[in-house]
C-alpha cells in the first residue's frame, strides 16, 4: 500500500512538473504574442495537460516495467523502447508546438495525431 501511494505522489509530481515545463516551452516559443491571463489558462489545458498526461504515462509504463519483469534482458529491452518512444513524442509535440496556435479552430490533440 505504502508503495502504491508513493507512486501515485511520484507520478502527480511529473504531471504538474511536465505540465509547467510544456507550458512554458510553449509560451518560450511564441514569445513575441502577447499573453494574458486568459490565453495562458489556454496554453495550459490545450498544451500542457496534454503533454503532462502523456509524460506520466510514459513514466508510469517505465516504472511499471522495473518493478514487475523480472527478466533483466526484457526489462532493459523495454525500457530502452519507451525512453526512445519518449524522445521521439517530445520531438513531435516540439514540432507541434512551433507550428501551433491557440487560437486555431483545430485541437492541439488533433494536431498532435496528424503525421
Amino acid at each position: 500500500m505504502k508503495n502504491q501511494k508513493k507512486l501515485a505522489l511520484f507520478s502527480f509530481i511529473i504531471f504538474i512538473i511536465s505540465t509547467a515545463a510544456a507550458s512554458y516551452w510553449y509560451i518560450l516559443l511564441h514569445y513575441y504574442r502577447e499573453h494574458d491571463l486568459e490565453n495562458i489558462s489556454t496554453i495550459i489545458t490545450q498544451v500542457g495537460l496534454v503533454a503532462g498526461a502523456i509524460t506520466t504515462f510514459i513514466f508510469f509504463l517505465i516504472n511499471l516495467c522495473i518493478k514487475k519483469i523480472k527478466d533483466k534482458g526484457l526489462r532493459s529491452f523495454l525500457v530502452v523502447i519507451l525512453v526512445i518512444f519518449f524522445i521521439v513524442f517530445v520531438y513531435h509535440l516540439t514540432l507541434n508546438m512551433v507550428f501551433y496556435h491557440t487560437d486555431s479552430p483545430q485541437s492541439f490533440i488533433e494536431s498532435l495525431m496528424e503525421f
